[in-house]
């Protein structure tokens, strides 16, 4: 091929996948025969996850000229990622935000000691809550998602040969984020709310790599929003006056979390139980959304009444006390 430095050669390089993890790293090589300068774009994904890291190498003192590093990334595809296109709203959809630490009367309490077949203590639920960032709105319904890359917050200062590349290459300036939304962003289920919709989408990975989003859409306002991406799952529970509950499960230790979806205005909390004297979240599971509250039902599959049910005043009074994101 033609390129403004002259004759060119490119090729595509693909190795993997290797280790638990499933790992590919794919390379796209520029070769300029009579300088013998050699650039490449090298990406790296786990299994199925959209989320890629990709860098630059190219030989000692030989960085790519801003020409080249264009030229490449046409290679790779995709665009330049822009949080109003609304084929980019996978890569820009909030993660589920951490919840606030535990109150400090709080942390010296241990869990209770429980036994197979002793039933569970009544007790009291110590619930934090944390908002997801507002909804950021798109015309219509969730489209199609595309590839697509961004400056990351990695940047190599100096020439680094510690990378997995090539013996005699290096990387160095900004790393790029890629995500795959156009082969790793698929949508599982379509759940009717109200007047309103939830749509789940996931990555088609192992669990431990898996990536689940949920998008509210409003058909009558023709809007819809990405609302929160879990590496746990999510599963809707039910509604209870207005708002969706979903469960966030914990993948291979036990635990959960929950999210709340206001469904007319698309805010968002994510929330989590603490351990106390009387309960221990890691023992249960929720099961449905009940006129008294969300059900909790052993993991241990106990039949004797040993179900918990948070009420909903306190898990209203979370919401309503529940922290913005941190910054």
């Amino acid at each position: 091929m033609e390129t403004p430095a002259g004759h060119a050669v490119r090729l595509r390089e693909a190795n993997g996948p290797s280790g638990s993890g499933q790992y590919v790293t794919q390379r796209l090589w520029l070769i300029l025969p009579k300088t013998c300068r050699t650039v490449a774009l090298q990406m790296e994904c786990a299994g199925g996850n959209p989320a890629c890291s990709a860098m630059f190498i190219h030989r000692p003192g030989q960085p790519p000229t801003n020409p080249e590093r264009e030229l490449l990334l046409s290679w790779l595809g995709g665009a330049r990622r822009d949080s109003k296109k609304p084929e980019h709203q996978s890569a820009i959809a909030p993660a589920l935000q951490p919840l606030p630490p535990m109150r400090e009367e709080d942390t010296d309490e241990e869990p209770p000691a429980r036994s197979r077949g002793a039933k569970a203590l009544p007790g009291a639920f110590n619930v934090r809550a944390v908002t997801q960032p507002p909804p950021r709105w798109s015309r219509g319904l969730p489209v199609a998602q595309s590839l697509s890359w961004a400056d990351s917050n990695i940047f190599a200062e100096e020439e680094d040969a510690s990378i997995n590349a090539p013996k005699g290459f290096v990387t160095s300036g900004r790393f790029l984020s890629v995500h795959r939304g156009d082969c790793c962003v698929r949508e599982d289920a379509v759940r009717e709310v109200g007047a309103q919709r939830l749509r789940f989408f996931s990555s088609p990975s192992r669990p431990t790599q898996k990536e689940t989003y949920v998008v509210l859409e409003q058909p009558k306002r023709h809007r819809s929003a990405w609302l929160a991406a879990s590496g746990s799952g999510l599963e809707l529970l039910g509604m209870h006056r207005g708002r969706a509950w979903l469960k966030v499960p914990v993948f291979m230790d036990p635990g959960f979390s929950l999210v709340a979806i206001d469904v007319e205005s698309g805010a968002a909390w994510h929330l989590g139980l603490d351990r106390t004297a009387t309960f221990d979240p890691d023992a249960y599971l929720p099961r449905e959304v009940t006129q008294e509250g969300v059900l909790l039902e052993s993991t241990e599959g106990e039949e004797d009444g040993s179900g918990k049910t948070v009420p909903w005043a306190l898990l209203e009074r979370a919401l309503r006390d529940a922290r913005p994101p941190a910054k």
